[in-house]
């Protein structure tokens, strides 16, 4: 898990890696396939929604679920 500054300053945002990934599949007919799985940076059902919209069949949560059952190493 990584604090909130260094995913507001490194890497992309998962929703358009999800996007690209997808449509370059879908365009060579390999979709079929290949199970995208999205990871990190899912907080809410929202985003699991946009997720699905966006193509993923998986989602992958770490960090909200360990806080929410009250680990202590997660805060």
């Amino acid at each position: 898990a990584s604090p909130l500054t260094s995913l507001k300053h490194a890497g992309s945002p998962w929703e358009m890696g999800l996007a690209e990934t997808h449509q370059t599949l879908v365009l060579n007919g390999l979709r079929s396939r290949v199970a995208l799985q999205v990871d990190g940076g899912l907080r809410t059902g929202r985003d699991v929604v946009i997720g699905a919209l966006l193509g993923a069949d998986e989602f992958g949560f770490s960090t909200a679920p360990l806080i929410a059952a009250g680990c202590i190493m997660m805060r």
